[in-house]
């Protein structure tokens, strides 16, 4: 990714940004590169490139490679390409470590595959709030980067992000900051970067900000990532953080940007051959020349701006930057930012911005420890709904749990659960719900001891007024409770029996079992764990499978219109995230899982405040726990 750490001075490795085609099926509003480029590099320049890294490595005595693939969009190149490259690359007899810079729109198998074979870090950009990245066709670019991402999580991959940010994005730090967060439901949330928007390129001034705003930006992210016990890798604040909590030192790794001594570290190589200091410089179009007329270190050896770049950081430190104390954090900030405003030898121009953050940073960092990976999940879940205990269970495949589903009669006067029992509770069910209306409560009372099974669960729908009455009972027969708050908000008076439900859950002594979603959100407040996807009844919003038993029809609809007559529900984590962007920027998201989403925009307000005060109330027991003294 953009912005890895560099090399320290003296290091023997080089970082290569290779752009080996100028075409991309993006079309981001402020792309620094521009549209409509058609250049690859073929075979034989490609040849000539690792030639020259191959004198480079004995000339210049380097230990290590990094080669990163940039673009343009570097997926264009195709897996064949690259895996071939990589094996030409892997002859040089050092350490060769590969990286790729894509827009995640071109996803396969096959490149899944190469990167897997050859190691290849992959970072990305990211935009969850629609201020720029687009298609090549102008449409949204989250929903299919959505789809990319999940594909290589589910491969192993931990994929970094950029977001840049532009005019569009000041103000909603918390959106952006929140919806990365929410990536969480994937096994982990990215590396997040942010960058300033470059004034080149696509970039218009409607997009460009000033650096007080990007100190600003900076300083709210940075507050929101301690706020949430840094749950989310940020750069450059992580590495900032270690600085200021551990004093600079050589094991405190710089971004290229801070760093101080890319001129010794990177090197940029177009789909030409053209060579310029870095990936940004062959942006910028500023090339020292081109391989093949010359060699790759005499070109480097010759550049009056390498030799320019290399002596910068101390004529900054001896007169503009003299005064500052925080020079040894940034040494004067990226050369190219300094050549765009007009001096590449000058300080950076987002100087004052980055400033604000150092400044809020020494007076404030703190660390609550990292968030936890949400809890292990299956890949699929088989539901099985049936008005009669002794209908046979379907088939299961090697990545389902079946999650059991008894439901009342056809008009919803009585129950039919009066055989099976035993051969259920033997079964390999991970969950039985046996779904109730109010009126049939008092039939529970002769399945006392079925309900002291800890996968059995009482589903409750239709409650309405009655809905205290209903939850006392449960309480008494030790039943643990699943709520269906959504139709329940629904009716008159119903935000408040939720709120008053809620309330006795967690302070009523006389309480003792469970009800979710109660529960499992605030377990998941208090152990800084993301909720999986799901929906109110706990069904996995990732994938489905849903058999209905004959004679059951009626009554499924009756309880779960959207599932019903489907005999498969796989919409898929990254549809969903995509078509719910008021869900995965929402501050309670973490708590939920979207289990309480009505549509793109989220839950009802009520839902959304009931959420949100079990929230608030996690955070206090978690402040408790940490306050008592270790066992």
């Amino acid at each position: 990714m953009t912005g890895a750490p560099a090399a320290r001075p003296g290091s023997t490795a080089l970082t290569v940004i290779f752009k080996g085609t100028n075409a991309c099926n993006g079309g981001c509003e402020f792309c620094s590169v521009g549209f409509g480029g058609r250049r690859r590099i073929g075979w034989e320049a490609f040849e000539e490139l690792a030639v020259q890294l191959e004198r480079m490595v004995e000339g210049a005595g380097l230990r290590r490679v990094d080669f990163t693939f940039h673009g343009g969009e570097p997926t264009l190149l195709g897996p064949e390409f690259i895996d071939r490259a990589c094996r030409r690359l892997e002859r040089i007899p050092v350490d060769v470590a590969f990286s790729m810079q894509s827009n995640l729109l071109a996803v396969t198998d096959d490149l899944i595959a190469v990167a897997r074979a050859h190691r290849i870090q992959i970072g990305s950009s990211i935009d969850p709030i629609g201020s720029g990245r687009r298609t090549r066709f102008g449409g949204d670019a989250f929903p299919r980067w959505l789809e990319g991402y999940e594909r290589l999580v589910r491969a192993g991959f931990g994929v970094g992000a950029i977001f840049v940010v532009t005019r569009a994005a000041l103000g909603r730090e918390r959106e952006v900051y929140r919806a990365a967060e929410s990536l969480a439901v994937f096994g982990s949330p990215p590396g997040l970067q942010v960058n300033p928007i470059y004034p080149q390129g696509e970039a218009g001034s409607r997009q460009l900000i000033t650096p007080e705003e990007l100190g600003r930006f900076l300083v709210n992210t940075w507050r929101l990532w301690e706020d949430s016990g840094r749950s989310v890798q940020v750069s450059p604040l992580s590495s900032l953080a270690r600085w200021f909590e551990e004093g600079p030192g050589e094991g405190v790794p710089l971004s290229c940007a801070f760093a101080g001594d890319c001129s010794r570290s990177h090197v940029g190589v177009d789909h030409d051959l053209r060579v310029a200091g870095c990936g940004r410089r062959l942006d910028s179009g500023a090339f020292l020349g081109m391989l093949g007329n010359a060699e790759m270190h005499a070109i480097l050896g010759a550049s009056a701006e390498k030799s320019l770049v290399a002596g910068r950081a101390s004529r900054l430190a001896a007169g503009a930057c003299r005064a500052c104390r925080f020079f040894p954090l940034c040494h004067g900030g990226c050369p190219d930012d300094a050549a765009l405003a007009g001096d590449i030898a000058g300080r950076t121009p987002w100087c004052e911005g980055y400033r604000a953050l150092f400044e809020a940073m020494e007076a404030g960092v703190r660390c609550q420890g990292p968030l936890a990976r949400p809890a292990g999940r299956v890949r699929q879940t088989l539901l099985f709904a049936s008005l009669d205990a002794s209908s046979p269970d379907p088939e299961q495949g090697p990545n389902e749990e079946l999650e059991r589903w008894l439901l009342p009669s056809e008009d919803g006067s009585a129950l039919r659960f009066d055989a099976g029992l035993e051969r259920i509770l033997a079964s390999r069910a991970a969950r039985i719900v046996i779904w109730i209306h109010s009126r049939n409560l008092r039939s529970l009372t002769m399945w006392r001891d079925v309900l002291r099974d800890r996968r059995v669960a009482v589903g409750v729908f239709d409650a309405g007024s009655a809905l205290p009455a209903v939850l006392n009972a449960l309480n008494g027969l030790g039943a643990p409770i699943l709520l269906d708050m959504a139709s329940e908000v629904a009716r008159e008076g119903g935000s408040a029996r939720l709120q008053a439900a809620w309330q006795r859950f967690l302070s009523d002594p006389l309480w003792h079992v469970p009800i979710q979603p109660f529960a499992a959100m605030l377990r998941a407040g208090v152990e800084r764990v993301q909720a999986p996807l799901a929906d109110w009844r706990g069904l996995s919003r990732e994938g489905c499978r849903v058999v209905v038993a004959e004679g059951a029809g009626d009554a499924f609809r009756r309880l779960a219109p959207d599932l019903a007559g489907r005999e498969v529900r796989s919409q898929g984590a990254a549809r969903w995230m995509a078509e719910h962007r008021g869900c995965i920027r929402c501050d309670a998201f973490s708590l939920c899982g979207g289990a309480l989403a009505e549509g793109p925009a989220g839950c009802a307000a009520p839902l959304a405040d009931l959420v949100h005060s079990i929230g608030a109330r996690s955070a206090e027991i978690r402040e408790v726990l940490r306050e008592m003294p270790a066992a």
